[in-house]
């Protein structure tokens, strides 16, 4: 019975120290350069946190375990480029008391016409001798609903009613 019994042990025995050789072997492959390719950063730590190295050329790194724990491999890997998502351009909390805007003509009267934009609708725009008339429409008399225009205004003492400076109107193709 001793036999088997020395059998049986020394086989276990082998067993376990195979395993040991092979798993140590694996994690050193893998820690000094076995997954990935020359440039590339890899890391060693042990579980306690003691040891840890940069290999930056797979062929020149050694892994020695600190304390008399094994070591793990980690490798690092770039993240993925992500390209930067279109943002709108924030309107203003409220129409200030300079006002240059682009936008659409709502609809025109003798002396004003509304006016709105992607950020603030409706505005009275109200016209007089002194506003400066640069585009297709040279007068008030001249301007129609949906065309595109760059206003310059300044508030009057009415919410949401500016008195023109410039009216540069044009259709809207």
């Amino acid at each position: 019975m001793s036999r088997v019994s020395r059998f049986v042990t020394s086989r276990i025995t082998l067993a376990v120290i195979g395993v040991v050789l092979v798993g140590g072997a694996g994690g050193l492959w893998a820690a000094t350069g076995g997954p990935h390719l020359p440039g590339q950063v890899a890391s060693t730590s042990s579980s306690t946190g003691s040891s840890t190295s940069t290999v930056t050329n797979p062929g020149d790194a050694t892994a020695t375990p600190n304390d008399g724990v094994s070591p793990t491999a980690t490798v690092a890997r770039p993240a993925p480029t992500q390209a930067p998502r279109p943002t709108a351009t924030p309107c203003p909390g409220a129409p200030s008391p300079q006002l240059h805007v682009q936008g659409s003509v709502e609809s025109v009267g003798a002396s004003s016409f509304v006016f709105s934009t992607t950020c603030f609708h409706p505005l009275t725009i109200q016209v007089n001798g002194s506003t400066q008339w640069p585009g297709t429409a040279k007068a008030i008399s001249q301007l129609q609903p949906r065309w595109h225009a760059e206003i310059v205004a300044t508030q009057t003492t009415s919410p949401n009613t500016y008195l023109a400076t410039i009216v540069d109107a044009q259709p809207d193709n």
